[in-house]
């Protein structure tokens, strides 16, 4: 690993999956060599998950790992047909055939004909409690992401998280829902790979109640998910990232696999086989308390499966802290495009 200070306030580093870790990063107080000269114009790389490409080999180790696992396979179908995965971005609207599907944080799910989108015409809505944050549809089967959301565990302990709804829309007078997949904290982030959502969410740890007296909710659970949220006040294990997966295949919805990392607020790539997640490192506190973190953790894990089960394949850390509440909550700060190399924006001043 070699470092090169330049006089931006900002760290830019790069994690090469397979080999080592270049790293542009900064210092305050430091000389600042001269300025170096390049092009100045630039195609910008694939959109995060569209590349199809392979990725490479494990980071476990660090950045110097003599040896390298397997690049996962991808999924097949048939004789050994490779069947296409694909990353998709949930929204707001859908729009599929001739009806337009809109999320509303008033109004719920609103279901429209827009045969004529002159006159659209009004088929029918779902009432939902909480705040919706994205969806997709397919086959009029809205799933829905929803944040701030009080309910109830199977236990029949109070929860208040966010969770994964499907809504069958088939006939839209009457739209049903199909199952719920509740995660801890609050949901930032998602992207769907085949019939998979995966999501980040940041669950601060505390115990979930409605009122003195109420029992602690367990946190976590199914999609994966960048999220950041506060519940009610209660004792506090320290707060934690989580990555999750529903899979919402054939009209079900079931939360199959997490992650979960201490920290503050976190920021993921996904491509059809890998998820690169980058998150501010959680120091551990000194005598005074709080320690303000000063580098960034990178969790590289594997999400070949098509079923949605999520495996860790490396770790890495390295010095400068990634905003996680910039632009779409610093999503921006982080590329994983062609699934080999990481490209990190952090933070380096006051190290």
């Amino acid at each position: 690993m070699r470092a090169l200070s330049i006089s931006s306030t900002y760290a830019a580093l790069a994690l090469t999956v397979a080999g080592a870790l270049p790293v542009l990063g900064c210092t305050s107080g430091q000389a600042s060599p001269p300025v170096p000269t390049g092009k100045t114009d630039f195609v910008s790389a694939p959109f995060a998950g569209q590349s199809g490409g392979s990725f490479g080999a494990s980071v476990s180790g660090g950045a110097n790992a003599s040896s390298a696992a397997a690049a996962p396979a991808a999924a097949t179908s048939g004789a050994g047909q490779t069947a296409p995965r694909t990353v998709q971005e949930t929204d707001l609207y859908r729009l599929e055939g001739n009806r337009l599907y809109y999320l509303n944080s008033y109004r719920g799910l609103m279901v429209f004909d827009v045969t004529n989108v002159d006159q659209p015409k009004f088929l029918g809505r779902s009432a939902i409690f909480g705040t919706p944050v994205d969806m997709i549809v397919s086959n009029a089967i809205a799933t829905v992401v929803v944040g701030d959301w009080y309910g109830t565990l199977d236990s029949g302990a109070p929860f208040h998280g966010s969770i994964v709804r499907g809504l069958d829309a088939t006939d839209p007078a009457n739209i049903k829902v199909i199952g719920d997949a509740k995660l801890g904290g609050w949901v930032q982030d998602d992207r769907v790979v085949g019939t998979v959502l995966y999501a980040v969410s940041e669950d601060y740890g505390w115990d979930y109640s409605w009122g003195i007296g109420s029992g602690p909710v367990a946190g976590g659970g199914g999609v994966a998910i960048v999220s950041s949220g506060g519940v009610s006040s209660g004792a506090s294990n320290g707060p934690s990232v989580i990555v999750s997966s529903v899979d919402f295949a054939n009209g079900q919805i079931k939360a199959v696999n997490s992650r979960t990392y201490a920290g503050y607020g976190g920021v993921f790539n996904v491509t059809p086989n890998a998820i690169m997640l980058a998150h501010p490192d959680t120091p551990a506190a000194g005598d005074a308390g709080y320690v303000t973190p000063t580098k960034t953790d990178l969790q590289y894990l594997d999400i070949s499966d098509p079923n949605g089960q999520i495996a860790e394949r490396g770790t890495l850390q390295v010095d400068g802290v990634i905003d996680t509440s910039g632009a779409d909550n610093g999503r921006w700060s982080l590329d994983f495009a062609d699934g080999k190399t990481a490209h990190v924006i952090g933070c380096g001043s006051g190290q």
